[in-house]
């Protein structure tokens, strides 16, 4: 009250601090330091990762067995694991991490490590807190054990070629106008004389292009307003064939009798000392003259397509059928 100071008031009311907090007139946190939140995550346990485990990151969705391309962002990455961690939320649930860090031949094809990315002088962090060159250009990883080594087998010249060929349409036509006639179309003020690898779409008369699949071996189309959907074509007169150089084969066959193959070829980067090497490349992931994609394999010419005749069970070709 105004007739006795504030402090001379509540000793009397309340017998002191020491009563008050006794009393439980006053919370003793309300003279300590407040308490420091629990951390985010802590990280219980660490043990070392088996040589060969990768993290693969994508911005968009993993589909066709690889992540695939989203609009603004990059395709994918993939980083070495050094360790496993164990992590324990704020909220008691516990989830296994993957310590990662980039390998030094990723600056062979990639962004450098610079310094001032390095979290305590180092480049190791969490692979749920690993977000790319650019904030939040991945949004999820999974784990990629490492594959038993592969057979790698020569090919003879001839026996297995890859086609390249420079895609009429790409991802920097995105938003622009098109229009098809026939076999010629027109996009970005170009007219081009195309050749369809799937069936031809029907005439289009100025429609958007909204999406553009990467070209594949999977899949590969573009999907205009309207909903129209074809598959990528490609320019006319810029085929190049190249005659395979290695095969590597998994040995495993999948349902369908299949063997995994990848074919290789030769490659090597301007520079000097280890940047000029000769690398072998998947055929499949080589540009050639900076926009020719991969389109598929051709083989060495046969006598004729063979099938399966199930009434003398024995191979003949369809010629030989036709004259029966």
């Amino acid at each position: 009250d105004e007739a006795r100071p504030l402090q001379d008031a509540f000793d009397a009311e309340f017998g002191g601090l020491s009563a008050a907090i006794d009393d439980g007139v006053l919370p003793v946190r309300y003279f300590a330091p407040v308490p420091k939140s629990p951390p985010a995550r802590t990280i219980k346990q660490l043990w070392p990762a088996a040589p060969g485990y990768r993290a693969l990151f994508a911005g968009g969705r993993f589909d066709h067995a690889r992540p695939q391309w989203q609009t603004g962002l990059p395709a994918d990455e993939s980083l070495h694991i050094v360790s496993w961690a164990l992590v324990e939320y704020r909220d008691g649930t516990q989830r296994v991490d993957a310590i990662v860090q980039r390998d030094l031949d990723d600056t062979r094809r990639h962004i450098g490590i610079f310094p001032e990315h390095a979290q305590l002088k180092s480049h190791l962090q969490l692979a749920s807190e690993y977000t790319g060159p650019r904030v939040s250009d991945f949004a999820h990883w999974v784990v990629v054990p490492p594959t038993a080594p592969g057979k790698l087998l020569p090919i003879s010249p001839g026996s297995v070629r890859g086609v390249w060929k420079q895609p009429a349409i790409t991802r920097e036509d995105i938003g622009s106008q098109i229009w098809i006639r026939g076999n010629t179309i027109i996009a970005n003020g170009e007219t081009l004389l195309v050749e369809w690898g799937g069936e031809k779409p029907d005439d289009v008369e100025g429609a958007t292009i909204d999406y553009v699949m990467e070209v594949s071996e999977e899949d590969s189309h573009v999907r205009l307003s309207g909903d129209i959907f074809f598959d990528v074509p490609s320019i006319v007169g810029t085929s190049t064939e190249l005659d395979m150089a290695f095969a590597s084969v998994d040995g495993c066959t999948n349902e369908g009798g299949r063997i995994a193959t990848k074919f290789f070829i030769p490659t090597s980067s301007h520079g000097t000392g280890e940047e000029s090497a000769t690398q072998l490349a998947d055929a499949r992931e080589v540009i050639i003259d900076g926009c020719k994609h991969f389109w598929h394999f051709s083989g060495a010419k046969r006598e004729g397509p063979l099938r399966v005749d199930r009434c003398f069970g024995v191979l003949k070709s369809c010629e030989e059928r036709k004259e029966k």
